[in-house]
């Protein structure tokens, strides 16, 4: 390779590797500035506290200024009172200039620091804003796109296929030893990103006894729905921590809102007999779990 060609390897490098950490930069930006913005502040306080300290200096030389200037001011009224009283009013408007602006030096590092420590702040705040927005934005964008598509193959195919689509319905033969078919079952092999398995470790309100996980899932499917007919809007989260479950990203702005802009079902639904097998053995103690499925409208402020 010529030393053109090796010049020209290491540049493109070099400059990769620049534009990789500007964009990490960018990344953290929030983060970065929010840092700036606080420690600023604490910087603030320190200039602060040290330049009020030296403002009694300040606050004693132009003391000693003013009555220097009424001493001089009543020895020049013994000759010429008019003269005297101009040249009074004059000087002291000077020494209070002079004032101002020694105070102003006094601060001007603090009051800078301050300034810029709200900028960071501002700046870092605006910054999420707009990602939030953005984010906001694209998944209500993929929600109806999703929605839409559900709803043309409910149209041409009915809504039995549509769920067996969403879900991952698959049919299963159940053969005799002599090949004859005895049965068909349908299975589940996916769930939309919202279920949640309501099993022993994966939330703490989980019970041995699946008369009490019953009752207890119909309770709270019941307290959820009074709280959007109340409030008139539900996260998912609200749902999940209410169940035991952790938080997600997805939960943060996707929910229900009653009576939206765009239909729903006004009605929060957990899902519990979207299977009936599932749930017969599962009430029946022969599985451990159940799933959860929540019905959720959309997101949540695209549809208010």
């Amino acid at each position: 390779m010529s030393i053109g060609n090796k010049l020209a390897v290491v540049k493109n490098a070099a400059t990769s590797k620049a534009g990789l950490t500007l964009l990490r930069t960018q990344k953290h930006s929030p983060s970065i500035l929010f840092v700036a913005g606080v420690v600023g502040f604490g910087a603030t306080v320190v200039l602060a506290s040290r330049a009020t300290l030296k403002l009694n200096e300040i606050l004693e030389e132009n003391e000693k200024r003013q009555f220097a200037l009424d001493d001089e001011h009543q020895i020049d009224r013994l000759t010429d009172v008019d003269a005297a009283d101009k040249k009074y009013k004059k000087e002291s408007a000077a020494l209070k200039i002079v004032f101002v602006k020694d105070v102003a030096r006094l601060y001007a590092p603090c009051v800078a620091t301050g300034v810029l420590s709200v900028g960071a702040l501002t700046g870092s705040h605006v910054i999420l804003n707009r990602r939030y927005a953005s984010a906001v934005a694209a998944y209500a964008t993929l929600d109806r796109s999703f929605k839409e598509y559900r709803g043309r193959v409910t149209e041409l195919y009915g809504a039995e296929v549509d769920k067996k689509l969403v879900n991952g319905v698959a049919s299963r033969e159940i053969i005799n030893e002599d090949g004859t078919i005895v049965s068909t079952i349908d299975e589940s092999r996916g769930r939309s990103p919202y279920s949640k398995l309501f099993a022993k470790d994966t939330t703490y309100e989980w019970s041995p006894q699946p008369d009490y996980n019953l009752h207890y899932l119909r309770a709270k499917q019941q307290w959820a729905n009074d709280q959007l007919n109340a409030k008139g809007v539900v996260f998912l989260n609200d749902v999940y921590k209410d169940l035991g479950f952790e938080p997600t990203s997805a939960g943060q702005i996707v929910g229900w809102v009653k009576n939206n802009k765009r239909g729903g079902d006004n009605f929060i639904d957990f899902g519990i007999f979207d299977n009936p097998d599932r749930f017969n053995d599962f009430m029946a103690g022969r599985e451990g779990a159940i799933w959860l499925d929540f019905n959720v409208d959309g997101v949540v402020y695209d549809l208010i």
